[in-house]
């Protein structure tokens, strides 16, 4: 007595089983790839947002104040640093003299012997190196901020920054950081 070929009562249960699987496989497979789609497209503005943000907590570490000028016997010296890059933010000139002078400020050439910023000035520091010239009235000093700052590259192994004008009656004092 048999009613004709036997069916398994599981088969469309296994069916749908195997579909629904197949369905999760293959939106998970989408959503990866494009998961990895948007990493590739975002990376490179997510790494320059993480260097932004470090470099905003680095650089105002270590803070940074010097002086340049000329003294009364014609000796030139500069300041800056051997531990790093110097970052200039504010520069103050002052002419102590009681007519118009012109003062120079601009990354120096040092002495092959130079142990510091100090000198031995041999002269500036090249043809794509910082030079400013300032004409200051009597008596007057002039404040020059740098909102984002002025950066002096390492010469080697010397940011520095001097100045040039009549001697003993001008100052430059430099306000920054070292990086």
């Amino acid at each position: 007595m048999s009613d004709g070929p036997r069916r398994n009562s599981n088969s469309p249960s296994r069916e749908r089983e195997g579909m629904h699987l197949k369905k999760s496989l293959l939106w998970t497979a989408g959503c990866l790839v494009g998961v990895l789609a948007c990493s590739a497209a975002f990376a490179p503005k997510l790494s320059a947002a993480i260097k932004t943000a470090l470099v905003e907590i680095v650089l105002p570490s270590k803070p940074f104040f010097g002086q340049t000028g000329v003294t009364v016997n014609d000796v030139h010296f500069g300041t800056g640093t051997e531990e790093g890059t110097l970052g200039i933010t504010n520069l103050v000139v002052t002419n102590f003299n009681n007519v118009v002078a012109t003062v120079e400020v601009f990354q120096p050439g040092l002495s092959s012997n130079a142990s510091t910023c100090f000198g031995p000035i041999t002269g500036g520091g090249g043809p794509f190196s910082i030079f400013m010239t300032l004409r200051l009235q009597p008596n007057q000093t002039l404040n020059i901020p740098f909102p984002t700052p002025l950066v002096i590259p390492a010469v080697n192994g010397h940011s520095c920054i001097a100045a040039e004008g009549p001697p003993g009656l001008f100052e430059v004092s430099v306000v920054g950081f070292v990086n």
